[in-house]
């Protein structure tokens, strides 16, 4: 049988072994539960069993003005008390009373609700293995949960290449008159080309080619299909400037 590799070794890894086998740890981690208790937002005595009952607790806590942190136990030892690697495993001993097998993937993941609508980062390092992720999936299925639907339902858009069609056509016909470029067989009664896009639209062959088609190209079909076109498409530019 292939022998598990254990956590990634490195300098980070005996720094935090260190810390909780100190007993200087044991005091500071018994005095940051006691004072939460005392806050009236006590962190239960065998930790917290899921992500979503942590953020429960973590909820009730964003009430207070004042509670004591994590960074607050780094600095203690004289650590950085804004090192994600550090504050990430710390939270999981602390809050899980876990210490994961990977250290370094607990920094893998970042929600970030400060965006609208919120967003799940997972960075992906040179080490990040498939077992690395089943210590922050938890996590991940967490905020899954907490991000908007992206399965949105669209109805198909039937009559697509006609209208496109019609579309891409009333696009060029409108800048050919707007440069002057005039079909002189259509004319108005006055015996002028007219300037109408519509009007102009019925002399080019693809007009007629779909005309052809559909059987009859109607005005309202064609101020239809722009309105449609534009609703869907938005700003798409498909006119060479």
């Amino acid at each position: 049988m292939k022998k598990e590799r254990r956590s990634v070794l490195d300098k980070d890894y005996y720094i935090l072994q260190a810390m909780y086998r100190s007993s200087k740890f044991r005091r500071l981690v018994k005095a940051f539960l006691d004072k939460f208790a005392e806050l009236g937002v006590p962190i239960p005595k065998e930790r917290f069993k899921t992500v979503a009952e942590y953020h429960k607790w973590a909820k009730e806590l964003k009430k207070l003005n004042h509670y004591p942190t994590l960074g607050e136990i780094l600095s203690a030892f004289s650590l950085d008390p804004k090192n994600d690697t550090y504050l990430a495993a710390l939270a999981f001993k602390i809050y899980f009373n876990r210490e994961p097998k990977h250290h370094k993937s607990l920094t893998a993941i970042k929600w970030d609700d400060t965006k609208d609508p919120p967003e799940l980062w997972i960075k992906v390092p040179s080490y990040l293995r498939t077992k690395h992720i089943s210590d922050i999936w938890p996590y991940i299925q967490f905020y899954q949960r907490k991000l908007p639907s992206d399965r949105i339902r669209y109805k198909p858009w039937i009559s697509f290449e006609r209208d496109f069609t019609l579309y891409e056509l009333y696009l060029r016909v409108r800048q050919n008159i707007s440069k002057g470029k005039l079909k002189k067989e259509v004319q108005t009664k006055h015996g002028h080309a007219s300037k109408s896009v519509l009007r102009q639209m019925e002399a080019y062959p693809e007009f007629r080619e779909i005309a052809e088609e559909e059987g009859v190209i109607t005005n309202d079909m064609i101020i239809e299909a722009v309105k449609e076109c534009k609703r869907r498409l938005g700003p798409l530019e498909l006119l060479e400037l």
